[in-house]
């Protein structure tokens, strides 16, 4: 009865010796998964795309227009036209 016993034992500690192990490869392989990924959208620029704000129009693209109700700024180029505020600096 000792040897069952025994051998039971023995058998428990590598079965979870195993599953010790391959829960940290599991863990190393989807780490190595997550960088993988991580270095693909930060390499494609992803990242920095949403960092900067988008440009619709330059400096050179506007015109500023004095009318009888105030100035307003004109962008042909994407169709806006902006009242400028009273007291505004630019």
């Amino acid at each position: 009865m000792e040897q069952t016993s025994l051998s039971s034992s023995v058998s428990t500690k590598k079965s979870s010796k195993k599953l010790a192990i391959f829960l940290i490869l599991g863990v190393v392989i989807l780490a190595g998964i997550a960088g993988i990924f991580y270095y693909k959208y930060k390499s494609n620029g992803v990242y920095g795309e949403l960092a900067e704000p988008p440009k619709l129009f330059e400096k050179g693209d506007y015109k500023v227009e004095d009318r009888a109700d105030g100035q307003y700024i004109v962008v042909d180029k994407v169709g806006l036209t902006a009242k400028v505020p009273d007291g505004w600096r630019g």
